[in-house]
């Protein structure tokens, strides 16, 4: 039988430890990629959405001729202002390369099932290019921005004929009637995800051969960071919608085993659209800070409060009853007592707050229905109210 010098044995022993540790590590490094990857689809989704947005206010600029364009009955028969389609999709098409998009459109809705393409950013006579007219199906995604005239990301979308992309949506509404007569899309391709993630694949392989002590250590770090960044929000620094859906899910768990109330207030910026548009969206962040630490300092560390959208925020308050709540309310509306507009000693920022109070087999769905329906009542009651 042959024998192995002692060397030999160590060096298998060392490897066969490598290929342990490598597949014990190889779990946290497939979920270390798949939060990553999902984190920056969430966050190119979020600037497809943005980009949409912005669109939309470009053609809204001109929208007499936009609905005139929109509403040509068939484009290879009747006359419409070709000088102003060729004009607008080359607009399109400078957006398009200084945000990094694939493509820029805007499409009409033809019927239940289908809609056609008006303008693209497109190079005429290209794979990518649609001309006027041109028909495609409507998807779910555009459904949805049709119905609820909101901006809507698809998040990684794979479309029949056109493969995988991140796509944001903005419906187009013409202000002097409040007409939806289209919407933008900004697409991103899936080619777009791989080269933001590449790099995290090659750190991981790289430091997976050279330091697999210090890759579980750095693993560990950036899952710590990442966690924490999912629950504060950076302009606020109050918790993030996420640890509010957690953070309430879990006050009804202990509420029904000690059977003691808690309450939850949801908050509104009144006319917070306006302040961003006359104003400015950096002064509308200051506002949002000026109400964040309005309801930081009528609190306690006990309470959870959160940003859960643009201008909206709620509070937990553990072992509350109603009354009390009222008076939390109360106090945060207080704190923005003399808190002004920009250059306006006459107008003060006000907020609209529902409160409601958690009640026996009450789920954490419902809890919040009946704070929002509150903060409806105090919104068209004439805001700057507290209503339960």
């Amino acid at each position: 039988m042959k024998k192995y010098p002692l060397a030999s044995k160590n060096q298998i022993l060392v490897l066969v430890i490598v290929l342990i540790v490598l597949l014990f590590l190889l779990f946290p490094a497939s979920v270390l990629y798949f939060n990553y990857r999902s984190s920056v689809i969430e966050e190119m989704s979020d600037h497809a959405t943005i980009v949409a947005t912005l669109t939309t206010h470009l053609v809204e600029q001109n929208i007499e001729e936009y609905r005139e364009l929109s509403e040509t009955p068939d484009f290879a028969e009747d006359p419409y202002d070709e000088e102003y389609a060729l004009r607008m999709n080359s607009l399109f098409a400078q957006l398009k390369d200084e945000t990094g998009a694939e493509a820029i459109y805007t499409k009409r809705l033809v019927d239940s099932s289908t809609v056609e393409y008006l303008l693209d950013s497109g190079i005429p006579g290209s794979e990518l290019f649609s001309s006027l007219g041109t028909p495609d199906y409507l998807s779910e995604p555009e459904r949805k921005v049709y119905e609820e005239r909101i901006a809507y990301s698809s998040g990684l979308e794979d479309y029949e004929g056109w493969g995988k992309y991140i796509t944001g949506y903005a419906p187009i509404i013409d202000q002097r009637d409040d007409t939806l007569v289209g919407l933008v899309g900004v697409d991103y391709p899936l080619a777009a995800l791989k080269k933001a993630t590449q790099d995290m694949v090659y750190l991981i392989v790289f430091s997976f051969i050279l330091l697999l002590v210090l890759i579980s250590l750095v693993i560990y770090i950036l899952i710590s960071l990442r966690n924490e960044s999912m629950k504060t929000d950076y302009l606020t620094k109050l918790s993030t919608k996420r640890f509010f859906d957690m953070k309430l899910k879990e006050s009804v768990d202990v509420a029904e085993a000690s059977q003691k109330p808690f309450s939850l207030l949801m908050i509104d910026i009144d006319t917070f659209k306006m302040i961003n548009d006359t104003y400015g969206h950096q002064f509308g962040d200051e506002v949002l800070q000026l109400v964040s630490n309005a309801i930081r300092t009528a609190t306690t560390p006990m309470d959870t409060c959160s940003r859960i959208g643009g201008d909206e925020f709620s509070v937990i308050l553990p072992n509350t009853s109603l009354h009390t709540a009222l008076e939390v309310a109360a106090s945060i509306q207080s704190n923005l007592g003399d808190v002004f507009l920009k250059d306006s000693f006459k107008t003060r920022i006000t907020i609209s707050i529902g409160v409601a109070q958690w009640s026996p087999k009450l789920s954490a769905s419902q809890l919040i229905e009946q704070a929002d329906q509150a903060l409806y009542r105090a919104k068209t009651n004439g805001k700057n109210q507290v209503t339960d």
